[in-house]
């Protein structure tokens, strides 16, 4: 009856927890009766009674309970795990649970009152032909930005200007978004490969206008009868040793507008 009524004038009071008759740190029973609350890192091991308080019993390892309370189990404690990016920032202790934070190069994806991260995510990387704007940190992720006109990055870090050939090179390859302009050195063996190309095409045209000179001559000879054959080709061979002479610095020097013309008459 005395409980009945110490209750009843609880319930009016402006101390109590609205909807309960106990006080903020009791518990209710099934049968109404307020038991004390265990203090954080323990939890119930038996409600009270009439004749004796609550019972607590400290959290085991790897659990913990961080407030007052009238429970009978422990929380389990939290796991970082390094596959998600997670490491243990503070262990955890019978009061607290594991704070958990981002591993280097991770950023958090699961954020909890802005104090530990449940999951994580590495941070992206730039593709070829942009560079990083703003680096990743463990709250973000990195940002991009392709690379400006003029400037390539094969790796998508850093942005390099193209380079300028020099007055003794030429480009072999423009520069792009992902690779460097291609310069190679204007060496005068290009020339002279050229210079070797014309004169053999030169002497392919000689070589032919003479082939069909002999034989316009042959030709010529089988009308006229066998005996004029002999001039014939010592005449064709004269003009050959005149139009394969070698020049004044060893090479074969082509033959003049004046040296061609007989052979141009005969086609």
């Amino acid at each position: 009856m005395r409980r009945s009524l110490f209750c009843a004038v609880l319930c009016v009071s402006v101390l109590v927890t609205p909807g309960t008759c106990c006080l903020s740190k009791e518990y209710e029973l099934p049968d109404g009766w307020c038991c004390p609350m265990c203090h954080e890192g323990s939890v119930v091991k038996r409600d009270c009674t009439p004749q004796s308080g609550t019972r607590c019993v400290p959290c085991v390892d790897g659990t913990y309970m961080n407030r007052p309370n009238g429970l009978t189990k422990c929380f389990p404690c939290s796991s970082c795990d390094q596959g998600r990016g997670l490491f243990a920032k503070q262990n955890c202790t019978s009061t607290s649970d594991t704070v958990c934070d981002v591993i280097a190069g991770h950023f958090c994806t699961d954020l909890i009152e802005d104090k530990e991260c449940r999951s994580a995510s590495r941070h992206s990387d730039c593709k070829p032909g942009h560079r990083v704007k703003e680096r990743g940190t463990r709250r973000t992720d990195t940002t991009c930005e392709p690379c400006p006109a003029g400037s390539f990055s094969p790796e998508g870090v850093n942005c390099s200007l193209w380079t300028t050939c020099s007055e003794n090179q030429v480009e072999v390859k423009g520069g792009n978004l992902t690779s460097d302009t291609v310069c190679g050195a204007a060496s005068g063996g290009l020339y002279w490969l050229i210079a070797v190309a014309v004169v053999v095409l030169v002497m392919v045209l000689i070589g032919t206008l003479v082939g069909l000179w002999i034989k316009r001559r042959n030709q010529e000879n089988q009308q006229q009868g066998p005996g004029s054959s002999v001039a014939s080709g010592e005449e064709a061979s004269a003009c050959l040793q005149e139009s394969s002479r070698l020049g004044p610095q060893g090479m074969l020097s082509v033959p003049s507008e004046e040296e061609l013309l007989p052979l141009a008459r005969l086609l």
